[in-house]
């Protein structure tokens, strides 16, 4: 059956290669585009009495899906993505590449630190020489989020421009409640707000001003929203006013970057804000009187570039009226 293509009723289409199944994309229009969607990539494929693992994922599967949620099996093996330049223990990992790995942590000499980033395609043919030949192109699209049943190394993978890559996460680990806002479940009382599917409609709705819960419920359990993940709100549409609750605690970089956003009320609860958390012209009212050691330098979106636009954009001591 090689070469023969095979569409599902979600209209994907794959390739069987090797008696496997390689993800093509969606079959669409040339300017069609898929927005605000959950995806879920089966792991395997049902053809007559057949049925194929799903393994790869081809370039530019997913160049037509913007702005949602990418589930990826743990039956994926290869990806082919473009410009390798980050390996960490906390991305993308092919099993070949994994085998290469683990060679190398055996020697001391060729091992580097855990944490260390590669960021040169030499450097990363050095330590993984099988994949020299190979060309790797971006597969996930932009502004999406990709969530992975197991960890991998990241080729291409642009955290700052194109999807953000959490790994180890399962549905079963993700609330995407009605309003649009998608949490990660940290722990039996915690959540993490790490996406949104809040597209102008829903923005229309809501008049343009978005609170984010306290809480949220699901089931018999209710959990504190207690951190804010990088790009949770970035480049959101139609979303003028955010306000943040007293649960939160710690807001990651370009968690809300987007020039949509007019307005931004921070609580005393917050007690770290990563850089570029903002846009540069978002007008922000902080409740405490100052800013706590814990907020990084350019936690404001870098507004103190101007010490005038500074002095304008961010109040401090801001109570807000019930």
């Amino acid at each position: 059956m090689e070469n023969v293509i095979i569409k599902n009723d979600e209209g994907m289409q794959f390739e069987v290669i090797n008696n496997e199944l390689r993800l093509d994309g969606y079959h669409l229009n040339e300017r069609e585009k898929l927005q605000y969607k959950v995806i879920n990539i089966p792991a395997s494929v049902r053809v007559g009495n057949d049925e194929f693992l799903v393994t790869s994922i081809r370039h530019g599967a997913f160049e037509n899906v913007t702005n949602s949620i990418i589930f990826v099996p743990k039956t994926i093996e290869k990806l082919y993505v473009r410009n390798p330049f980050l390996i960490d223990e906390k991305s993308i990992e092919t099993k070949r590449a994994k085998e290469e790995r683990n060679k190398i942590e055996s020697d001391s000499e060729a091992y580097q630190a855990e944490n260390d980033l590669i960021d040169s395609d030499k450097e990363l043919e050095s330590l993984f020489p099988e994949l020299r030949t190979e060309e790797y192109f971006s597969c996930f699209g932009e502004n999406n989020l990709v969530l992975l049943e197991e960890r991998m190394i990241p080729f291409g993978y642009e955290k700052e421009y194109r999807s953000n890559v959490i790994a180890d996460v399962r549905e079963k680990d993700v609330i995407i409640n009605d309003d649009g806002l998608v949490y990660k479940i940290i722990n039996e009382s915690e959540l993490s707000l790490i996406f949104n599917l809040i597209d102008r409609k829903k923005a229309e709705k809501i008049g343009g001003i978005l609170e984010i819960p306290y809480s949220v419920k699901k089931g018999n359990s209710e959990r504190r929203v207690t951190s804010i993940d990088s790009k949770a709100l970035y480049q959101i549409d139609g979303i003028r006013i955010v306000y943040i609750p007293e649960s939160v605690h710690h807001i990651e970089e370009h968690a809300l970057d987007s020039v949509s956003i007019a307005q931004v009320f921070i609580p005393s609860s917050v007690e770290t804000i990563e850089d570029f958390a903002f846009s540069k012209y978002t007008f922000i009212f902080c409740e405490l009187d100052s800013k706590p050691s814990k907020w990084f330098f350019s936690w404001d979106g870098d507004k103190q570039t101007d010490g005038e636009l500074y002095k304008k954009l961010v109040t401090w001591g801001f109570k807000r009226k019930n």
